[in-house]
């Protein structure tokens, strides 16, 4: 994850008592109403991002106002700040072209817990905070810290940060940026069968990061499907409800939606029947194209639930076949009228299928769903796209995807091979050239002789 959410994450609690807390540093420099609670990391990326674009002058004093924070929390954990901890804060900082003076005068950070430091000699909590650093000291000190190399800066983050002097932020969430390769960090949750499992990203995470940062979605039917999609390092998985365990053997820390298909689960309970088995066997969230009052039904349960919009291509008849939805400013305010109903009944996100790009974008600004664009464009909250056409898999594709592969034709040369060798089998086993020598298992002539013998 980002270097300065990952140096500042374990400074203080996601929540907690009212004096060492992330939310109370937020309050501190009255920018609380940054802070949107729920999953922790998804929370700080959301304060850090925010504060540039909206109150700059205060970042230095948020900044100062964790670490101090974190001093007493962390003492009083038996893990107190270390040195380390803070020099790879102003690392960061400074190469941001931020500074904050309290944090890099010298003596006060030679006070500093080191790991390897002697247990007779712990910091003195008095001395920090008479160098300004502790609760209750404020002066301003100017020594320069050494900046040594650092690996890699979010780039949206990196650039929010950087404006800070210039006055030229925007909103994160009017910056559109794809995430950097490598995995996200993995958070631990209990699924629904009370196994404590590790998810890269929980339904929390995806709706704090609803316009702030793009994700990748694709299909999966199966553990090898799964696995390549993981091993790709894509974020979000859905495949069919009846393939739940296998795929999620095959990305056991890949946040997964079942599919709880149209035809099979007609009544409600059957829905529901379907969806609670799909979450017992690791689902993270259940799919249904179904209606408002049956997402209503799964969103009781607490089930993070996945709805349908746009184009659903098994009720295209209604829709004159298949074709884009929202071409008229009339049906697009239908479809947003839809989109309203399904976050009343409780919907989390949307599979959002083949609406008119500039629909779809205006619509996944206003919604609270966490918007998954299936061909309407890069306007959504997530990009998906069926594994089948993005590896190419069939000679032709739907006019939204495109095949980034050609397993279709490796499948037709595997189809020419299998013929091939199976009639070369024919005609070499009818020939008497197969098996030959090499193929088969010999006794020996003695033993063979004496075997006629017994035989008489």
């Amino acid at each position: 994850m980002e270097d300065l959410v990952d140096v500042l994450h374990d400074f203080l609690h996601g929540s907690g008592n009212s004096r060492t807390a992330f939310p109370f540093a937020a309050a501190t420099v009255q920018s609380q109403d940054f802070w949107v609670g729920g999953s922790k990391h998804p929370a700080i990326i959301h304060l850090l991002s925010t504060m540039p674009a909206r109150r700059r002058h205060r970042f230095d004093a948020l900044s100062l106002a964790i670490v101090r924070q974190s001093m007493t929390w962390r003492r009083g954990r038996g893990e107190p700040l270390t040195r380390d901890e803070i020099v790879r804060l102003n690392e960061i900082l400074l190469r941001l072209s931020i500074k904050v003076p309290e944090l890099n005068e010298q003596d006060s950070l030679g006070t500093l817990h080191r790991p390897d430091t002697r247990r007779d000699d712990p910091a003195s909590p008095g001395k920090m905070a008479r160098a300004g650093i502790g609760h209750e000291g404020d002066r301003q000190m100017g020594a320069d810290a050494p900046v040594r190399p650092v690996k890699r800066l979010c780039p949206i983050l990196a650039g929010q940060l950087k404006a800070i002097g210039r006055g030229t932020c925007k909103p994160l969430s009017e910056t559109v940026q794809s995430r950097e390769t490598g995995r996200n960090s993995v958070k631990r949750i209990y699924d629904w069968d009370a196994r404590q499992q590790g998810r890269n990203y929980t339904a929390a995470d995806l709706r704090a990061l609803k316009g702030v940062r793009k994700l990748v979605q694709t299909t999966a039917n199966s553990t090898e499907e799964a696995a390549a999609a993981r091993d790709a390092g894509l974020d979000l998985v859905m495949g069919n409800a009846h393939n739940t365990a296998a795929v999620r053997a095959g990305a056991p820390d890949m946040f997964l939606t079942a599919a709880v298909a149209l035809p099979d689960f007609p009544t409600e309970g059957d829905v529901l029947r379907a969806a609670f088995r799909a979450m017992k066997d690791g689902a993270d969230s259940v799919y249904t194209a179904r209606g408002p009052h049956v997402v209503e039904v799964l969103a009781r349960e607490d089930i993070p639930v996945m709805c349908h919009l746009g184009l659903v291509p098994r009720k295209s008849t209604w829709n004159g076949g298949l074709r884009a939805i929202g071409k008229t400013a009339g049906e697009a305010f239908e479809l947003w009228q839809s989109f309203r109903r399904m976050e009343n009944a409780g919907a989390f996100s949307v599979e959002a299928e083949v609406i008119c790009a500039r629909v779809m974008t205006e619509i996944s600004r206003r919604t609270r769903l966490v918007t998954s664009s299936l061909g309407s464009g890069s306007g959504g909250d997530i990009i998906y796209l069926f594994q089948n056409d993005i590896c190419g898999e069939q000679p032709e594709s739907p006019r939204h995807a495109r095949a980034f592969g050609n397993i279709h034709a490796l499948q037709e040369r595997m189809k020419v091979e299998r013929r091939a060798a199976l009639e070369a089998f024919a005609k070499e086993a009818r020939g008497g050239s197969f098996p030959g020598l090499d193929e088969i298992a010999d006794i020996d002539d003695a033993e063979y002789e004496k075997f006629r013998e017994r035989l008489g």
